[in-house]
């Protein structure tokens, strides 16, 4: 006998998070969630890859590294990484200077570390507010962007958008969010009780309501509010 495909739910602290009900069931029970959307805000840190990282270590930013970070996620996610491994053994770069994130710092310093003389130098002057305005393109300004889905600041906002994993999930979410102000709510929350499987679902008159919205891992499954009748005078 085959095992029903129960559909997803959302998460009920906050998160906005979607997953088929067993997940959610554990992240809500084994309390991994925080109430927080993960893919929302400025990224104030990034995940280098090996050679990166033992660059920069190399270099004397090694204060900057959290290697530390890396390893454990190692040890916790083998079995279900979505990593490569050149990340899996990279570090998590911090940026030294205030109101500059870790991208924007790494950006700027990437391009000329290869092609300096003296990369030691090169480190040591991108450490300090003035030292890394010098070393800054004159448009940098320019380049920088907020993004309009996820909120992060980004150097090219079109790749960004196309393949960062973060802003396809906010994009998703921010869908979902209109859809549910609309009156659209999950399987397990519609007001008038519908299927909760995938195939039980499918008869034209809930076909009709079902509204999929595609994130990273899950799709959303969500039932439009049911039509009011007009009532004869």
């Amino acid at each position: 006998m085959t095992r029903p495909i129960y559909l997803t739910a959302r998460c009920t602290r906050g998160c906005e998070g979607w997953a088929p009900p067993e997940v959610m069931e554990r992240h809500v029970r084994y309390k991994w969630c925080d109430g927080h959307a993960w893919f929302r805000g400025v990224e104030e840190t990034i995940l280098l890859d090996a050679r990166s990282a033992r660059l920069l270590k190399e270099y004397g930013a090694e204060k900057l590294l959290d290697f530390e970070q890396m390893a454990k996620y190692r040890a916790r996610d083998v079995r279900r990484s979505h990593l490569p491994l050149s990340v899996q053994f990279g570090a998590v770069l911090t940026s030294p200077i205030e109101n500059v994130t870790a991208r924007v710092w790494w950006y700027v310093v990437k391009h000329r570390l290869l092609e300096d003389e003296d990369p030691r130098a090169l480190i040591s002057c991108a450490m300090t507010h003035d030292g890394f305005a010098e070393l800054a393109p004159a448009d940098l300004a320019n380049r920088v962007a907020t993004c309009q889905s996820c909120g992060d600041v980004v150097i090219d906002l079109e790749q960004h958008q196309q393949s960062s994993r973060r802003c396809c999930t906010a994009a998703a979410a921010n869908t979902v969010n209109e859809l549910w102000r609309q009156g659209f709510r999950d399987p397990w929350r519609a007001a008038d009780k519908p299927p909760l499987t995938w195939t039980e679902l499918q008869p034209a008159r809930w076909r009709r309501r079902i509204e999929l919205v595609p994130f990273p891992t899950w799709n959303a499954v969500l039932i439009a509010p049911k039509p009011i009748r007009a009532t004869s005078r």
